[in-house]
């Protein structure tokens, strides 16, 4: 059935490795960051999720701070979502008047609350130090982790103050962990600028797709029974090993019958799932129609191919096409 089918947690050694010695490091008071990078659906957000348990495990306060794709979040949402998560934690906030003017609540704790975040670069920079020195003062001192998910989604003051937050993590007990997607961080120079500088600051991980033997692992997971040698190549063929097209992959195969038949006719007509379709469609909606055209056309070609041959498929012209 496919409700029984559980969450499994497949491959990422070399990059848990490295996230857990930054625990280790932000346990002894010596603060780490973490930029986390990957296509859509390579399973960012999964190898958080799987840190960030460790991390409760071990005591560490986990707090996430996501990012809205959507029209209408406040300036500094990721950060408003931050705070309130700290707020039970702190009887008294440094530094509330400025914090106050994120988080409204906070406006009783010491003055009234400012109306709207500040604008100018000084008062920007005293809103800045208030949010680390508020982080930095629990009076638990509990390790923090700060998840921040989705920055391709993240205002430019959210951006900013992560970099200066960054730029404090010395000699905190505080490690920080953000996720991007690098097509959509490209679409945007001046989000790709910041996001390289804050690369600058601390570790970057870029994730790539499954391998063969770890799209069979995963399947053997989510399932309980083993898939056909032919039938897991497939999948990991079809896939690239994308571990959220695996997933939407099996859920299909498991809906119809499909591990259960040994046969390899299976392994050849591999069903496309409707999840796949949508989130093709969601990332081909930003581009303009005709490079969703000349997509298209490369789609039909094959998986590789010249530039002549597009040309000719899609009757344009190299430089029509290269733009």
């Amino acid at each position: 059935m496919i409700s029984a089918m559980q969450a499994v947690f497949v491959g990422r050694h070399h990059e848990l490795v490295e996230l857990r010695a930054g625990l280790e490091d932000a346990a002894t008071g010596r603060g780490r960051f973490f930029l986390i990078v990957g296509e859509a659906g390579i399973g960012k957000t999964r190898l958080v999720e799987e840190l960030a348990r460790e991390a409760a495990e071990r005591g560490h306060l986990v707090v996430w701070g996501r990012c809205w794709e959507g029209e209408g979040a406040p300036p500094y949402w990721p950060w408003i979502q931050v705070i309130r998560a700290c707020l039970p934690r702190v009887a008294d906030a440094a530094g509330a008047p400025y914090l106050a003017q994120l988080v409204p609540e906070l406006g009783g704790l010491q003055a009234p609350a400012l109306p709207v975040p500040p604008q100018s670069e000084h008062a920007r920079f005293y809103l800045f130090d208030a949010v680390a020195t508020f982080l930095r003062s629990r009076p638990d001192h509990t390790p923090l982790v700060l998840v921040f998910d989705d920055l391709q989604w993240a205002d430019t003051p959210s951006l900013l103050l992560l970099q200066f937050l960054v730029h404090e993590l010395r000699d905190t007990a505080m490690l920080v962990v953000a996720t991007y997607r690098a097509m959509e961080a490209r679409q945007n120079p001046h989000l790709a600028e910041i996001l390289g500088a804050l690369a600058r600051d601390g570790r970057h991980l870029p994730l790539s797709g499954f391998g063969e033997g770890e799209v069979a692992l995963f399947i053997e997971g989510k399932t309980g029974r083993s898939a056909a040698p032919a039938l897991g190549q497939a999948v990991h063929r079809e896939t690239e090993g994308n571990p959220f097209f695996v997933d939407e992959v099996v859920h299909l195969l498991v809906a119809e019958g499909a591990l259960e038949r040994r046969d390899e006719t299976v392994a050849r007509r591999l069903p496309v799932p409707q999840g796949v379709r949508e989130a093709i469609r969601r990332r081909l909606a930003p581009l303009p129609a005709p490079c969703r055209d000349a997509l298209t056309c490369a789609s039909v070609v094959g998986r590789e191919f010249g530039l002549g041959a597009l040309q000719r498929a899609c009757r344009l012209g190299a430089d029509a096409l290269l733009e």
